[in-house]
Formats: structure tokens, sequence, C-alpha cells
């Protein structure tokens, strides 16, 4: 036989040991994947053609040749369409609608053109081509084979160029393996088709089929259902056994045979022990490699959930905060409507008796009116100044002018500015002056401070016989204010809410006062702890009186 021809039966021969190895051990290692069953469904295509190749070349006539040259077109045939299968499954968009249908005529086709062979459709008749004695002559529809052939294994690659472009890491790796050897397979294939137009280039691209299915299940096999180790112990070990059946079956001597069936029973037993035990270690390592992958994922997901619970306490605490702004809005605008109208409405009600020509002609009654309207529309001054010293604080924060300041001369100020309304209620404001160093301090927010104190103690003051005593004493190296009155006073639980926006004692909001915004304890709190001292409120209890004071430090 010439050498051309040899080299022809050899690689036909590792093609179908290959492939034939290969599909077996894929289908048996992983039944139950479905991947695994397209991937055997692959190598045993291959196998048809490679081994019946096997067999066509070395036939002695040529219906021998004939017959197993269409038993190689049934190989060749099932190639394409197993392939894309693969294909499909691989990149798991077998379930579409469209790859469905696509697959349906891809597998009609495959059985048209099956049942063309015995009618010489796909192969005539063979005839001598170069070294060939027997190569096949193309019938009617090999043609549309080749054509469908090529439109499949483009798309494959389309496919698999496409999801590699996609992919990052290890996928990427695997599809580009998947895709090398399409590639390699459409240029080793190629070169079978070039004698059956009789274009004088034999098929030198045969020994590629054999690496082709080696890349295909390595890259499949990578996907995650079949071990390295496992596939070529059971490569190995299925070899092996191939090869000392063989040896059993050549053999003349019939005493040699029996010594070789006896090697050939302990060699498959061995690979089954073998392959066994390399199922089991994979099996151990799959495991504990599974178990770090849960280990891992579980501190992940402890980190998480911790992350998770700080996440939602921070919730609750923004949850909180945001119920807390949604009563101060509505008590804000329950209070601004209030505040704001009363005094609007007195200044209204004046402003028409004002224009009342009779009423206006008596001087007495304008003047008093004039004082009214004077009075209600200082409360609204008093008032937009207190709102906007909210939003100056909350907004740009205190500018403060601090310089040695003298207490005592601010609470003179304060005292005489409150003394007509302390006197209207029947209040009585006693002050001790004393010798009392200067105060590092912005005199006009202090003055501020003053005012907001005496104001609340005259306010919620119900006795006849009202009291009000301001006192200033050295203490821990600065000056305490302490306001006391003799009022309605109030419970422990409210000293908590006093320093708060919008926010007044329970004792409080039982008296029926003009006006009371809730802002003034608030912006008093915010105006002293900015100079560095500190602000408090204490009571004995409901009736018992009650003292504001607060504490600045010395220059």
């Amino acid at each position: 036989m010439p050498n051309i021809i040899t080299y022809f039966t050899v690689t036909a021969l590792v093609n179908a040991l290959t492939t034939g190895i290969l599909g077996i051990v894929t289908l048996w290692s992983s039944r139950k994947n479905r991947v695994a069953k397209y991937v055997a469904f692959f190598c045993f295509s291959l196998f048809i053609w490679a081994s019946c190749y096997f067999i066509w070349l070395i036939s002695s006539n040529p219906a021998h040749a004939l017959f197993w040259v269409r038993g190689m077109m049934v190989g060749a045939i099932l190639i394409p369409v197993s392939m894309i299968h693969m294909t499909f499954v691989f990149l798991n968009i077998d379930f579409k609608r469209s790859v469905k249908i696509f697959l349906g005529i891809c597998y009609a086709l495959a059985l048209f053109f099956l049942l063309t062979i015995p009618f010489g459709g796909i192969v005539a008749k063979v005839a001598p081509r170069l070294q060939f004695r027997y190569w096949p002559i193309g019938g009617w529809m090999f043609t549309p084979y080749i054509i469908e052939f090529f439109i499949i294994v483009f798309i494959a690659i389309g496919l698999l160029f496409q999801k590699y472009t996609k992919s990052i890491e290890k996928e990427k790796r695997q599809v580009g393996i998947f895709l090398l050897g399409i590639i390699i397979a459409l240029v080793g294939g190629s070169t079978n088709f070039l004698l059956w137009y009789n274009i004088q280039i034999a098929p030198w691209g045969n020994g590629l089929v054999a690496v082709y299915a080696v890349l295909t299940v390595y890259a499949i096999m990578r996907y995650g259902f079949l071990s390295l180790a496992v596939l070529w112990t059971d490569i190995f070990l299925g070899t092996m056994t191939i090869l000392v059946g063989v040896d059993v079956l050549i053999t003349s001597d019939h005493y040699e045979r029996i010594f070789r069936f006896i090697l050939f029973i302990m060699v498959v037993i061995f690979g089954i022990l073998v392959a066994q035990s390399t199922r089991r270690e994979v099996r151990r390592r799959e495991e504990l490699a599974r178990l770090d992958v849960l280990k891992n994922s579980n501190a992940k997901l402890a980190g998480l959930n911790l992350k998770l619970k700080q996440s939602n306490k921070k919730l609750e605490r923004a949850n909180l905060y945001l119920q807390k702004l949604d009563t101060q809005k509505s008590d804000f605008l329950s209070i601004a409507a209030h505040q704001l109208r009363t005094p609007l409405s007195v200044i209204k009600g004046y402003i028409d008796l004002l224009s009342d020509h009779r009423f206006a002609k008596t001087k007495k009654k304008r003047e008093k009116t004039l004082n009214a309207i004077n009075i209600n529309n200082e409360r609204l001054i008093d008032l937009v100044d207190q709102f906007l010293d909210i939003a100056t604080i909350e907004e740009k924060g205190i500018i403060f002018h601090i310089e040695p300041t003298k207490l005592q001369t601010l609470i003179e100020q304060s005292i005489k500015s409150v003394k007509a309304k302390a006197k209207e209620k029947g209040i009585i404001i006693s002050y001790t002056k004393k010798n009392i160093p200067l105060v590092s301090a912005d005199s006009k927010r202090v003055s501020e401070v003053i005012q907001i104190i005496l104001d609340n103690a005259i306010k919620y003051n119900t006795r006849k016989k009202g009291k009000i005593r301001v006192v200033l004493t050295k203490k821990n190296n600065g000056v305490a204010c302490r306001i006391t009155d003799n009022g309605i006073g109030f419970d422990p639980e409210d000293e908590a809410v006093f320093f708060k926006k919008f926010s007044r004692g329970i004792n409080a909001k039982t008296i029926n006062v003009n006006y009371g915004t809730g802002l003034g304890l608030f912006i008093a709190k915010k105006f002293i702890s900015g100079q560095g001292g500190n602000i408090w409120a204490k009571s004995s209890g409901r009736d018992k009186g009650s003292e504001f004071g607060f504490w600045l430090p010395k220059v």
C-alpha cells in the first residue's frame, strides 16, 4: 500500500479510537448531564465517520468500498447537526423557540440526506483518483449537503464568537477553546471535499479531526460536568483495555490466547477499580471545594447580614428622624397658622375701628387702639425673628461676637422691657445687684436668652401673686444666672423636651396663652451652648414653680 494511503488509514484509525473513547467516557461519566449527552452524540457521529473511513481505505473491491463510503457519509451527515445542537446546549440557548425551529430544520435535512444515501444521492460510485483506488464520486445531493455543512459551521462560529466577546475570564477561555476546535474542524474537514470535485489535493487535514474532538470535549468538560482527572484516566484505561482485547483476538496460539484473555480480565477489573477510585477522589475534592465555597459564601453572607442589620438600624433611625421631622412640620404649620393669625386678626380689627370716623374722634381711644396694634405688631416681629433665627441656626450656623460682657446690665435691661407685662399680670420681679465678674459672651444673643426665659416665666404664671427672682452667682470659673418663679412648674419627664424644637411641656399645654411657638428655649440653648456655656431647667413638680438658668465662662 502506498505511503500516502498508510497516513490516511492511520489517521482514520486514530480518529475513530479517539472519538469513540471520548464519546463512551463522556456519556458514562455524566449520564444525567444534558450537555454530556450531546457531546457524546457529536463524538459518536465522528466515530461513525472515522471508523467507516478506515474500513473504506482498506477495502479490497469496489462494492465493498462503496458500501463503507456510504456508511462514512452517515456519520458525515450527522456531524453538522450534532455539532450545532451541542453548541446550542453549550451556550444554553436551545430552549428558545427560534433555536428549536432551526434545529428541527437541521434534523429534517439530515434525515432527508440519510434517506438519499441508498439511492446514490450522496455517493453515486467510487473511482480511482490520485493514489486512492476507490475514491467516492458525489451524487445529485452531495453539493446541497456541502452547502448545509458550511452554513451550520459558520452559524456555530458566529454564535461562539459573539459569546466569546461577551464572556470574561474562565468562561472566555472555555468558549475560546471550543471556537478554536470548530475552526480546526473547518480547516481540516474542508480538505476532504476538494477531491470530490476532482481538485487534485488529498485530504491532508484528516489528522486534525482528533485534535478537534479532544479540544471540543476539553472545552465542554471545563464547562463543569466532567473532571480532567476522570477523563484522562478513563481514556488511558479504555485504550489499554482495547489494545489488550485486540491482542487476545489476533493471537493464534491457543494457550497464549488463554493467558492473554486472563490478562485482559485482570486489566478490565483493574481498570474498573482505578476508575472508581479516581471518581471517589475527584468527588471528595469537589466536595471539599464546595465546602470551601460554602464556607466563603457563609462568611460573605454573615458580613452581608451584619451590614444589613446596620443598614436596618440606620433606616430605623432615619425613619424615626423622618417621623420627627413630619411631626415638627405639622407642629410648625399649626403654630405658624395660629400664632400669625391671632395678631393679624387683632390688628385687622383695630384698623377697622380706626376706619370708623365716629370711633376715631376720641384721642384716647385712638391712642389705645394704636398701642394695641403696636403690641401685636411686635408679637409678629418677635415670631418672625424666631423663625429667622431657626433658619439661620440650621442652614448657616450662628456667628457670635464674643466680648467681655456685664450680665448685670443685660438683666436690668431685660427686666425693664418686660416690667409692664409682668405688672399687668400682677407679677413681681426681684433682682439683687451683686459684684459679678465679666463673662465672655455675645451680649445681643445673651440678652435674647434672658428675654425668652423671663417671657416664659410671666406667660406660664397663673398665680394671683406671681413672683420671679433673678440671681447671679459665681460658679466653676464662670457666672450662673438663675431665674426662678412660683408658676405652674413641670414634671421631670418634661425636662427632656423643653430644649427641643416645637416642644412644650405637658403642663404648659394646659395653659391658654396668647402665643407660644415651642422655639424659644430651643433657640436659647443654641445661643448658650454656642458660646461655650450650658442651660438647664429644674422643677420640684407641678404647681411648685420652676428654675431656668444658664452658665457662661468668665473673661
